[in-house]
């Protein structure tokens, strides 16, 4: 049998890269940090094997980090970061290594000049995405733009990443975590409580960022501004001032205080295809070609990846060409 993608040079022997000391056996190797915080830090690795790129998330090994690899290990949905595997570089420190994109996240891309056709595939996506985790019992439970990574240049592709603060549950839940300016009206009410539909409202806040700058929605406001009725006002009246009329409907439905008014997904779902159809971009499902090209903020442009990685790329575009001529002749 023809192998087509055939396994390319180990970046161990390739002088092209600057790479540190192995992890886990030669198995992976640093190449750069792409940050650090509270969760621990992430970097950008080699696979010794393949050369391929990959993140490794490197955290205490504890109950947060068993956790998130507990709950990513079941996920399969083109909408969520793709679980590769999990290594042990010292005692005491697990990583977590997962698919990685030179994009970022929505925060790196100027989403205001996606087209309309790119920003409907996007609230699909990730409305579809929430889905899957919810029929799951799954809540996210910090759903914002940094948590949305942008995986593909030619076509739109977003994925979910960061399940750290993630939990099954039955709804309602009771604990009220997740970034300020992105909770639900009903964490803050007495007689509210918080549910699925919480996260509904969240990624209604992260859609305006297509449509809105950071500065005008979030002004500097102390962090109790961010519980107040004024603020929920505001995010519904930004909701309401969107140009387009078929995202208007969603995001301003998506946005509602009320839980009972909220759009549920599969409400927005449904809007969202007859939208498509309408528009006579067919169905919503792999993503449309882009117009632009998306911003690589991450630092890692075409030159500076390695060589292995550059032939490995090739060789599955010309895959994907010649598997498209072939679906021409049936």
């Amino acid at each position: 049998m023809l192998q087509l993608n055939p396994p390319q040079p180990s970046p161990i022997q390739n002088p092209a890269l600057n790479l540190q000391q192995p992890l886990e056996d030669q198995k992976y190797r640093d190449w750069k940090v792409l940050g650090s915080g509270g969760f621990g830090q992430v970097s950008l690795l080699a696979e010794c094997s393949t050369g391929a790129l990959v993140v490794g998330k490197r955290s205490v090994y504890g109950r947060v980090a068993r956790q998130e690899m507990e709950i990513l290990k079941e996920l399969r949905h083109p909408s969520i970061i793709r679980y590769i595997d999990q290594i042990y570089p010292e005692p005491g420190f697990s990583m977590l290594i997962m698919e990685y994109s030179p994009y970022g996240d929505l925060t790196k891309q100027d989403l205001r000049k996606w087209n309309e056709t790119d920003k409907f595939e996007s609230f699909h996506q990730l409305l579809s995405g929430l889905e899957y985790l919810h029929n799951r019992q799954i809540m996210h439970r910090d759903i914002k733009p940094q948590n949305i990574l942008v995986i593909s240049r030619n076509l739109v592709q977003l994925k979910y990443i960061d399940f750290g603060l993630s939990k099954k549950f039955a709804e309602p839940m009771s604990d009220s975590l997740g970034t300020l300016g992105y909770r639900a009206p009903e964490y803050y009410s007495k007689n509210g409580s918080i549910s699925f539909s919480s996260e509904v409202w969240a990624l209604g806040l992260a859609f305006l960022f297509f449509y809105f700058s950071k500065t005008q929605i979030f002004k500097e406001e102390q962090a109790s501004y961010f519980g107040s009725s004024a603020w929920y006002k505001r995010v519904h009246r930004y909701a309401q001032k969107v140009d387009s009329e078929r995202a208007r409907v969603i995001l301003v439905n998506m946005t509602k205080s009320s839980q009972t008014e909220r759009w549920k997904i599969k409400v927005a779902l449904k809007f969202i295809q007859k939208q498509a159809s309408d528009m006579s971009i067919g169905p919503l499902t792999r993503g449309q070609k882009r117009q632009l090209n998306l911003v690589d903020l991450n630092g890692t442009t075409d030159k500076e990846q390695p060589p292995a990685i550059k032939r490995q790329q090739t060789t599955r575009k010309k895959t994907t060409a010649g598997e498209g001529r072939t679906t021409k002749r049936k």
